[in-house]
């Protein structure tokens, strides 16, 4: 289901009762407040490609840092006004190839053990947000990582030994705190 640039300010009802959709994109719209709990309830085990982005979220219902997504492999959140802690979707599907992109919000926090989830992610987009504090080591555990970004954050301190001996294909720093 395909809703982008449709000039919505909130989410159609009828998506709550659309139990096996596998992707919707609601990306360039006006949709403001929280992003309602159901989606990853309903949706869990057959949304594959859900794309956010460009829209007002402000946050996340029930405000879950971990939230099951069984069969996501694309999950856009950037350009909004997202908040807290940064959600992390809990994936059991067989890719290996799975997108996450955060970018361009004010998430502020990440769970320390962030890598023990993103095993199979291999693009991670965090940057331009307000996340401070150290890089979690526990990043280095997401294997299929070929791309991180995490510029402009305050994230400090010094980077991760792991990340220096990944062969990552691209690793963003700048715009951080970091020596």
């Amino acid at each position: 289901l395909m809703l982008s640039s449709c000039n919505l300010t909130k989410l159609p009802s009828v998506l709550r009762y659309l139990n096996e959709i596998t992707e919707l994109d609601l990306s360039s719209n006006q949709i403001n407040g929280v992003i309602p709990s159901w989606v990853w309830e309903n949706w869990n085990g057959h949304l594959s490609y859900l794309n956010l982005s460009h829209n007002m979220f402000t946050g996340l219902e029930k405000s879950p840092s971990l939230v099951p997504m069984g069969s996501i492999y694309v999950l856009d959140l950037s350009y909004n006004r997202l908040e807290g802690d940064v959600l992390i979707p809990t994936i059991r599907s067989g890719r290996t190839d799975i997108i996450l992109d955060y970018s361009n919000n004010y998430f502020n926090s990440i769970l320390p053990s962030v890598g023990r989830y993103l095993g199979k992610t291999s693009y991670l987009d965090l940057s331009s947000n307000k996340i401070r504090g150290h890089i979690p080591t526990s990043i280095c555990n997401a294997s299929e990582l070929q791309i991180l970004d995490l510029s402009y954050n305050y994230f400090s301190g010094v980077i991760p030994s792991c990340l220096a001996q990944r062969k990552l294909g691209v690793l963003k720093l700048r715009g951080n705190q970091i020596h």
